[in-house]
């Protein structure tokens, strides 16, 4: 599904279950495990990787999740088409560093990014981000908390977080992961 075949996000659930965004989902390895583990939740997923859209179609049709919606687009365009307060949270595992100095500008986290998602998360909502660049990590939590539209920072790493494949590649070079976790508060 691209994200102008989402006409009507809200009849893509059951009624009734909390939708989580999950965003840059790789090769959907975690979409589905925690699809397994948080049963009650429905996820729609977006990702612009055509080979990680096909690997994670084909184990939602293997295992038969039909609580996971998966769109191939940028997340910035799907957020066009959404209800506003429309999830309840937001997962984003290894969002592109760009780690060059001369590449910051394309990272996803901007304070304007985090201004804009917080339309779309219920009150109390929650967004959580890992990474395994110490740079980027603080870049986020500043780049958050500053849009004055959601609370938090870093956290242990959760037990139910399943590793990923950028998780493992980031152990194999010798870096070490980080999660934040905030929840959407009022407006300012």
């Amino acid at each position: 599904m691209t994200a102008q075949q989402l006409k009507d996000p809200p009849s893509l659930f059951a009624a009734g279950m909390p939708v989580i965004l999950d965003i840059g989902f790789g090769t959907g390895q975690q979409v589905v495990e925690l699809a397994r583990t948080f049963p009650e939740q429905a996820i729609l997923a977006v990702d612009v990787h055509v080979a990680g859209i096909g690997d994670l179609l084909a184990r939602v049709r293997e295992e038969n999740l039909g609580s996971i919606v998966v769109v191939d687009a940028d997340v910035r365009e799907v957020l066009d088409q959404l209800p506003d307060e429309f999830f309840s949270g937001v997962r984003m595992f290894y969002p592109d560093p760009w780690p060059k100095k001369r590449h910051h500008g394309r990272r996803l986290v901007t304070t304007a990014f985090a201004t804009r998602l917080a339309t779309f998360v219920r009150n109390d909502g929650w967004w959580h981000i890992a990474t395994d660049w110490p740079d980027y990590a603080e870049q986020i939590e500043t780049e958050i908390l500053s849009s004055g539209l959601w609370q938090g920072g870093q956290i242990d790493r959760p037990d139910w977080r399943p590793v990923t494949r950028y998780e493992r590649h980031a152990v194999a070079a010798g870096r070490h992961s980080t999660d934040l976790w905030f929840t959407r508060s009022a407006q300012k």
